[in-house]
């Protein structure tokens, strides 16, 4: 392939695909965060509930999953920087694009980790006014949240499952073109 192909491709499907995809999440959270809760009568925003600082960990949890995707939309930003720089060598360059590729593949595992551990730790459940809540077990339940949370709680793991093959496919075509000047350069 032409390196001017690739990096069409790459500033199309790596930058701004992934810039897309962390702002969809963003908004995702942000919509999540906006539901009200119906606990006992008693309505309370998801945000005061899911980021209480009385459970540091959960809230570690849900700071460090939302760096994760302000990282993303910066590596959306610097994939696009990257794919129009014509300084490197097609050599150094299918080796940026490989280390790159890793980089989302592993990001999008560890987001993975988070949004499972998040989950986890929230299906422990809470005591509120004498009731035991399990915050995303009931989700789907109308008498706490409203249906549209369940499909935005699946949005996380729909994205990052793209991520994952996206780091996947780049990474192949890395590795592909690597091997492929190598073999050039040592004939």
């Amino acid at each position: 392939m032409k390196r001017e192909r690739i990096s069409t491709y790459i500033r199309k499907f790596g930058g701004i695909f992934l810039i897309l995809i962390a702002l969809i999440e963003m908004s995702a959270l942000a919509f999540l965060f906006m539901m009200n809760i119906n606990i006992n009568g008693n309505s309370m925003n998801f945000f005061n509930f899911a980021v209480d600082l009385n459970d540091l960990t959960l809230f570690v949890l849900w700071v460090s999953f939302m760096m994760i995707l302000v990282c993303f939309l910066v590596l959306g930003v610097l994939l696009i920087k990257f794919a129009s720089n014509t300084a490197l060598d097609d050599y150094n360059y299918s080796k940026h694009m490989f280390i790159i590729a890793i980089i989302i593949l592993v990001s999008g595992f560890i987001e993975w980790e988070y949004v499972y551990l998040i989950e986890s730790y929230s299906l422990s459940g809470f005591l509120i006014n004498g009731f035991i809540i399990i915050p995303l077990n009931n989700v789907k339940s109308i008498l706490y949240y409203f249906d549209s949370s369940f499909y935005l709680w699946i949005a996380f793991y729909f994205t990052i499952s793209i991520k994952i093959v996206l780091g996947l496919t780049a990474g192949g075509f890395g590795l592909h073109w690597v091997a492929k000047n190598e073999k050039k350069n040592t004939e």
